[in-house]
């Protein structure tokens, strides 16, 4: 991963990034529009390039711990691919139901090293043979809507939305039908919010 260095001297103002190809054309693109921008325009373009460098060190820093963490892990769904992964263990949680034909049931949620998320639910009967039911739902990164920035030259760019983490949560739960245990997990050990705001 390569280093951008960014200069706006006007404002006596430096930041280095390391950051790819991509985000750093798209961060020299803000640092154009910056530029050309009046004054206090330009105040806010600095302020939001702060904010993106620190949220990039942030996001580097929980990436990495997050991979020293993870596992090889391979999830055999009874309808479906195999799935093979590196991942670390979000949460979880066991019980069993009750009644004629028991079982045991998991519910887990995974995240990968790409950033997406592996729910899996499993059923196993109790005191029979009997299939354990697998299935598993990937939820790639999903993104909010794209910011568009005009550059000196008149010329547009476009960059990729934030990660939308409630689409991704919310589809995470409707896998998991809105169980009650569920939502407890999502709450108590993920942090979830299960609020949707609607502009």
């Amino acid at each position: 991963m390569g280093m951008l260095d960014i200069t706006i001297t006007e404002e006596g103002f430096s930041l280095s990034f390391g950051v790819d190809a991509e985000m750093g054309n798209a961060i020299a693109g803000i640092c154009d529009a910056a530029l050309s921008a009046p004054a206090s325009e330009r105040r806010r373009a600095i302020a939001a390039l702060r904010d993106c460098r620190r949220a990039i060190k942030l996001d580097r820093e929980r990436k990495s711990e997050m991979t020293e963490d993870m596992e090889k892990v391979t999830i055999k769904q009874t309808r479906g691919p195999t799935l093979e992964f590196f991942g670390l263990l979000l949460a979880s949680d066991e019980w069993e139901t009750r009644g004629r034909d028991p079982h045991r049931m998991t519910i887990q949620v995974w995240e990968t090293r790409a950033g997406a998320l592996v729910a899996v639910s499993r059923g196993e009967p109790i005191g029979r043979e009997g299939v354990t039911d697998t299935r598993a739902l990937v939820v790639e990164p999903m993104r909010g809507a794209a910011k568009v920035w005009e550059k000196s030259d008149g010329d547009t760019f476009e960059m990729e939305g934030d990660i939308d983490e409630a689409a991704m949560h919310f589809a995470v739960l409707d896998f998991f039908n809105w169980e009650n245990r569920a939502r407890s997990m999502a709450r108590k050990q993920l942090g979830w919010s299960l609020t949707r705001e609607i502009a």
